[in-house]
């Protein structure tokens, strides 16, 4: 049987080690395997919108309990696929067996042994968290509010940041007592509420517990005593949704505005394949405005989904439409969405009965029909000549020399580090003054940024939930030191795992290139974690909402030299990315790794990299070209700057 890793935090008892659950929100591979033996307890977390629906998952009504919780929950019915929400799940003793099946488009596996099993809760009293559960992980496309169950005969903590509004990484039911909801004696139900993050927390004393000062952070919450009304479940209400797309796959979501609608948060998915394509808005927190532009583009032909959920003042609404895009422009003016060539769109009514508009479609890929031995023809698509599908993920670090690391510790030992990029994709334009330069007419196609998740000391007070081990710098919880790689077990020139959205290796862009049509530019970065992350904030913030006229010119300085090369100048379409000797030696921000040595103010250079289909002309299918990009930190003249870094890309060719 698999095991999957969760999170978890113990406490000690007089006989044994119980698991606690750590976060209310969680990740596609968690299970419930720590609760094992805890037969009768109620178990609630919150599930991500975006769900693979392929995994181990074993059983049918009864699962085993290291199925994955979410993939799981789809398959009962207990969670619809491509929406964010809470399950509870109840523990069971051992079953005797498990009997696979296909239901709400996941196969589960059987298995003919007795083992540890789970159940779901579709409509019972709400699950128990545990004193030390935090309100990490809640997925950003869930706004609604959940109820939950603290024990009773609590325990206090330190852990708690903020007044009525609260860091998500503090502990629920301890701000639950801070706001007065619930007691430590008594415990009892606790409706939370996600809440976007703040530039600051204040600290107060209430109710015995002492919350601390904090700011900025990226995502909060609010606790409140339940109504006895549950929040409405999602429906389909928000109506009038309309996408139009480019025929390079830029998409553009609008609709129209319930009554009491405060924000929205849209989520996109590939109705054929659950494990491509997935994306949210937006990167800084919910959306405002009834429009989104997604800028990561479409890079598979096929059905998709665009599903938008809207915070009222009464509860959360929702509603979604659907697209056939292959490869041509879709028109759809804002809340009318209108069937462009090639396409069919369906838009879900309240009605629940759709409206579906069909057009001929004109594919741009080539399409050869192959013999077989019997009647039906075998469908075969090709990319076009001159065209390659890409795909490029950062792989791992290798630390030569250490950042001066914090003092006072409270971000872990050693160096803790975090990998991000930007890819830009762009039409070169037809004007260029010779070939495979940027034409003065290039078009900037979309952009898409990935930040991945923290390596290092896991046994810090201030970090991510899912900061992942990573070094040596103690014994039992990893932290950087000198010559350590990330993740643990890396080999330069290696890759092991799939591309994942948050873990090594880091997927940063696939898409298709064409011979002296197109480009991407990719700019990868590594930071260093402090104690808040406001700068990488701001530096992907710029990246995102930026002029890109200069930066399409900075990138002619690349495009139509040979081969693939590593250039490093201020790239940012933002101002500079500029910081004070005075500010680095606090060290509470986070900071880019790399800094220019200098002795009063310092500057980080991007480090970028063109790629085209002519430079990857040599690179065959199923093969890939390994780079190694250093993070260089002398500090000879600016004894604050003192590092050495090297993370690895690698460009893959995938047809």
């Amino acid at each position: 049987m698999p095991r999957f890793w969760v999170i978890l935090a113990f406490i000690a008892t007089a006989d044994a080690a119980v698991a606690q659950q750590a976060t209310l929100g969680a990740v596609i591979t968690d299970n419930a395997a720590a609760f094992r033996r805890q037969v009768g307890r109620r178990v609630t977390y919150i599930c991500p919108a975006y769900i693979p629906l392929t995994g181990s998952v074993y059983g049918t009504d009864v699962y085993t309990d290291d199925s994955p919780i979410c993939l799981a929950a789809v398959h009962a019915g207990a969670l619809r696929a491509g929406t964010a929400g809470p399950v509870t799940l109840v523990m069971g003793d051992d079953a005797p067996s498990f009997r696979g099946s296909t239901q709400n488009g996941v196969r589960s596996e059987g298995y003919a042994s007795a083992y540890p099993s789970l159940q779901f809760d579709l409509g019972g009293p709400p699950g128990q968290i545990d004193w030390v559960t935090s309100g990490a992980r809640i997925p950003q496309e869930f706004t609604g509010t959940v109820v939950v169950t603290c024990p009773p005969r609590g325990i206090t903590s330190n852990k708690v940041w903020g007044t009525d509004v609260y860091a998500d990484d503090s502990l629920i039911c301890v701000a639950a007592v801070h706001a007065g909801v619930i007691t430590l004696t008594a415990g009892g139900p606790v409706a939370v509420t996600p809440a976007p993050g703040a530039a600051s927390y204040a600290p107060s004393t209430k109710n015995g517990i002492t919350s601390q000062q904090y700011g900025p952070w990226d995502a909060s919450f609010r606790v409140s005593t339940p109504s006895g009304e549950s929040a409405p479940p999602p429906g389909d209400r928000v109506t009038r949704i309309g996408v139009g797309v480019t025929a390079q796959g830029l998409a553009t979501v609008s609709w129209a505005a319930p009554a009491n609608a405060q924000n929205y948060v849209v989520v996109r998915w590939n109705a054929a394949d659950a494990a491509c394509c997935y994306n949210v808005s937006p990167p800084g927190g919910p959306l405002t405005a009834t429009q989104w532009v997604d800028t990561v583009l479409l890079q598979k032909h096929g059905p998709y989904t665009y599903r938008v959920y809207a915070q009222t003042s009464t509860g959360v609404l929702a509603g979604e439409t659907s697209i056939d895009w292959n490869g041509t422009a879709i028109e759809a003016p804002p809340f009318a969405p209108t069937p462009g060539s090639g396409t069919r769109v369906t838009e879900r009514a309240p009605s629940n009965t759709p409206t579906v508009t069909e057009a001929p479609a004109t594919p741009t890929r080539v399409t050869e029909r192959a013999p077989t031995s019997g009647t039906t023809p075998t469908v075969v698509e090709r990319l076009p000549a001159g065209a390659g599908r890409y795909r490029v993920t950062l792989t791992g670090v290798q630390v030569t020399v250490p950042t001066n690391d914090i003092v006072d510790n409270t971000d872990g030992q050693g160096d803790e580090i975090a990998a991000a990029a930007i890819a830009m994709y762009f039409e070169r334009g037809v004007d260029a003054p010779q070939a495979g330069r940027v034409g003065t007419n290039a078009t900037f196609g979309s952009i898409s940024a990935v930040r991945g998740a923290e390596y290092g000391d896991i046994n810090a007070l201030r970090k991510e939930a899912d900061r992942v081990r990573a070094g040596h710098a103690t014994t039992n919880g990893g932290g950087l030191r000198g010559q350590d790689l990330a993740p643990d077990g890396f080999a330069p020139g290696t890759s092991r795992g799939t591309p994942d959205a948050r873990k090594f290796p880091l997927l940063v862009w696939e898409g298709v290139l064409h011979e002296a049509t197109d480009a991407v530019l990719i700019v990868p970065s590594i930071w260093e974690r402090d104690i808040a992350r406001a700068r990488l904030d701001a530096y992907v913030d710029g990246w995102l909402r930026g002029s890109k006229d200069d930066t399409l010119r900075v990138a002619d300085l690349q495009t139509h030299l040979p081969g693939i090369a590593v250039s490093q100048t201020t790239i940012n379409p933002a101002a500079p990315t500029a910081y004070s000797v005075a500010d680095l030696a606090g060290q509470v921000l986070d900071r880019p790794l790399g800094l220019t040595d200098q002795p009063l103010v310092v500057e980080y250079h991007d480090r970028f990299i063109v790629l085209t289909r002519e430079k990857l002309g040599d690179l065959a299918a199923g093969r890939y070209q390994s780079l190694a990009i250093q993070y260089l930190e002398p500090g000879d003249t600016n004894p604050v700057l003192r590092s050495d870094y090297t993370l690895e890309m690698r460009i893959e060719r995938l047809e």
